[in-house]
């Protein structure tokens, strides 16, 4: 897209740091990737402890290898989360709600995320919605400098399965 943000992830105090500079023009986002295979197999969610900048456009992605090339995206929302002494929020993320996307567009038919193999793991931010598509409230994801920290990402379950019920 010729887009201008700059980013990177940095490791420092025992966290992982996505950080940078979201420049508006050429694409309003900012992303990072790291290629890792990695099996969900009977997964269904994740949970991951995050301290946010207050920005409203994090997204976790995810492709799998059961499709090539679509990004599963899901809103990384900090807003309503309760937090721990050190200011991180624990996030639950059923893999049920990541949004597929192709290119920065929705995707309707894409196969579902559950029990496959993770070939990469992303961090985004942007100025569009999950799963791509609209733009976003433009308010709570200004240009600039940004900063979010990620303490731990794990294997969860979802509220249903928590409550003695599971979904398929």
């Amino acid at each position: 897209m010729g887009g201008s943000s700059r980013s990177r992830v940095v490791f420092e105090n025992g966290v992982s740091v996505f950080e940078g500079v979201l420049i508006e023009q050429g694409g309003g986002f900012a992303s990072v990737r790291c290629a890792r295979l990695v099996s969900i197999q009977d997964v269904e969610a994740l949970r991951l402890k995050v301290k946010s900048d207050g920005r409203v456009g994090y997204k976790l992605t995810l492709m799998g290898d059961h499709a090539p090339r679509i990004s599963y995206q899901i809103l990384l929302d900090t807003a309503n989360e309760a937090v721990d002494a050190d200011g991180f929020a624990d996030l639950v993320l059923p893999l049920d709600e990541f949004k597929p996307s192709f290119q920065g567009r929705p995707l309707r038919d894409a196969p579902p995320l559950r029990d496959a193999k993770i070939c990469s793991l992303g961090l985004m931010l942007s100025q569009f919605a999950a799963g791509g598509g609209e733009v976003a409230d433009k308010r709570g994801c200004p240009p600039g400098n940004f900063r979010i920290e990620l303490k731990q990402l794990a294997a969860g379950k979802s509220e249903l399965a928590i409550n003695g019920r599971r979904w398929v």
